[in-house]
């Protein structure tokens, strides 16, 4: 299970920090959320800094099961493991996912717009990414993975690849195998990302300190 912790105070009681002025308050949110999100402009990047998270989740997982089916020799006690993150670490993952409108949330900064993105926006404060190993009868294991209590396609299962009790319900949990989660683990991240963050070409990254300065100037 992955957490959120809170943000600045500024963001997340804006009662108290901007009572009479909501507008001000909805202006910093909207140059928060796309300069934290003009970075991930490329794909590379995204899957390199959700891979921490995302490879140790599914090496977690997989020891998890094995020590349960006794096919390890070092046991697994542990029945739960949380990591307390902030909402930049959530970031990648969620956009990872295709669950962040990039675009959406771009633009309304762009145009200082409340644009009703359809997506997530944003990971707000106290936001978990739960991935839960389901036992059902006594060999068959799934993942299953939420955000924020809402079930989501982690493992981007068409209908015909759900569970048979999932694909007609009105909430489907949209658990997947272990071995079609572990490949999707393999697809979303990259096995040697802490030599690639060292190798990032910063000269690329979008000037974000300019970007903002005009986002906030725009009437």
């Amino acid at each position: 299970m992955l957490g959120d912790q809170a943000i600045a105070d500024s963001f997340t009681i804006p009662g108290h920090y901007f009572q009479d002025e909501p507008e001000v308050f909805q202006k910093l949110s909207f140059v928060y959320y796309a300069n934290h999100l003009l970075k991930y402009y490329d794909q590379e990047y995204v899957r390199v800094y959700s891979s921490p998270i995302l490879v140790d989740v599914g090496r977690n997982i997989l020891a998890k099961y094995r020590s349960h089916l006794k096919l390890q020799e070092t046991p697994v006690p542990l029945k739960y493991r949380l990591y307390s993150a902030h909402d930049t670490t959530l970031t990648p993952i969620l956009l990872n996912l295709g669950l962040i409108d990039r675009g959406c949330v771009i633009a309304q900064a762009q145009f200082l717009k409340d644009f009703k993105c359809k997506q997530f926006v944003f990971p707000e404060v106290g936001s978990a990414l739960t991935w839960e190993l389901v036992e059902v009868g006594a060999i068959e294991h799934y993942v299953r993975t939420s955000f924020n209590g809402k079930h989501i396609n982690f493992c981007a299962l068409t209908k015909e690849q759900m569970r048979p009790g999932d694909r007609e319900g009105l909430s489907p949990k949209y658990d997947c195998s272990l071995r079609d989660f572990d490949q999707r683990i393999a697809d979303l991240t990259v096995r040697n990302w802490l030599q690639l963050c060292h190798n990032i070409d910063q000269e690329k990254t979008p000037d974000l300190a300019a970007i903002s300065r005009r986002v906030w100037e725009r009437k």
